[in-house]
């Protein structure tokens, strides 16, 4: 409804557009005011720069795009595997899949690091062939706390890195709060990356028993501050000797598709952990499947 000439229109709280020379004008009544500075307007009072908005708004997202491609560079994030803290991507991909250390890559089960790979190529541009990230080499130093870092986790650095042996090496030396942990399914490969840093874990997968005692001679052949077996996919019963070159053992279920071991399984590996006097670590995944009262997650000191 239009004013009268004797009317006025008035609002509280007033939504002010500055415009060129500080002058404020309320949108809704249209009373004006000049400002000094826009760090003088009243807290009560609400403020409108559609073109200011509108800067803000892209400074925003050049910020976000930024921050994404930092964190792209940095390759190091949150990891989502209970036993670790962070994932270090220096190394990415790996040929396993190729042959038969993962069942050809869908045999027996799908390999969730070869699927993220290809998920996320903005993050692996090449795949899951395996790539060395040069600009991500120092990125643990930015973590201040002591923290359990995989390496190289979507993917299998051991077998299929050694050309960049010396700066990750030299990375992992220059953190000594951090501990750093490799898994691979070339255990032959690790004698070439012998001796390893104080600091350093290292792990071999296995789903069955040959690759168990296959793991264990290649173990023992070096020297490690920690030294373990993943046995993840647990696809077949495996008997665990007395052996004296294992310091951890971590068991999981297969995900893709879900299957977990028998009940009777697991508790013949919790026992025999027991019995050899080693720290066992129960994955999450365990528990769809098997039920235990006191879940047993210990990690090595």
């Amino acid at each position: 409804m239009p004013l009268l000439a004797n009317e006025t229109k008035t609002c509280t709280p007033h939504f002010w557009f500055i415009n060129m020379g500080n002058l404020g004008v309320c949108k809704k009544c249209g009373e004006t005011k000049q400002y000094p500075g826009l760090a003088e307007m009243p807290w009560e009072q609400s403020f409108i720069d559609r073109d200011g908005k509108r800067r803000a708004n892209a400074r925003a997202r050049k910020t976000k795009e930024e921050l994404k491609e930092a964190h792209v560079m940095s390759r190091i994030s949150k990891s989502g595997i209970e036993y670790l803290d962070y994932q270090w991507g220096v190394f990415s991909g790996c040929g396993n899949h190729l042959g038969d250390r993962c069942g050809g890559g869908g045999r027996e089960f799908n390999c969730w690091a070869k699927a993220m790979a290809h998920r996320y190529p903005h993050i692996y541009p090449d795949g899951f062939k395996p790539h060395y990230y040069p600009e991500a080499i120092d990125s643990p130093k930015k973590l201040r706390k002591s923290w359990r870092v995989g390496v190289g986790w979507v993917g299998d650095v051991i077998g299929y890195g050694l050309d960049y042996r010396d700066p990750i090496f030299d990375t992992i030396m220059q953190c000594p709060q951090h501990k750093f942990l490799f898994l691979t399914k070339n255990p032959d490969q690790l004698a070439d990356w012998a001796p390893f840093p104080v600091n350093a874990w290292v792990g071999v997968s296995a789903t069955n028993q040959a690759m168990y005692d296959e793991a264990v001679y290649y173990l023992a052949s070096i020297e490690a501050s920690v030294k373990f077996i993943s046995i993840e996919p647990y696809l077949s019963e495996i008997h665990f000797p007395n052996y004296k070159d294992v310091d951890w053992l971590i068991l999981g279920a297969r995900t893709q598709p879900y299957r977990c071991p028998s009940g009777e399984s697991i508790d013949k590996v919790v026992q025999a952990a027991k019995s050899l006097g080693i720290p066992l670590f129960l994955k999450n995944n365990l528990r769809k499947g098997y039920e235990i009262k006191n879940w047993i997650q210990e990690v090595p000191e």
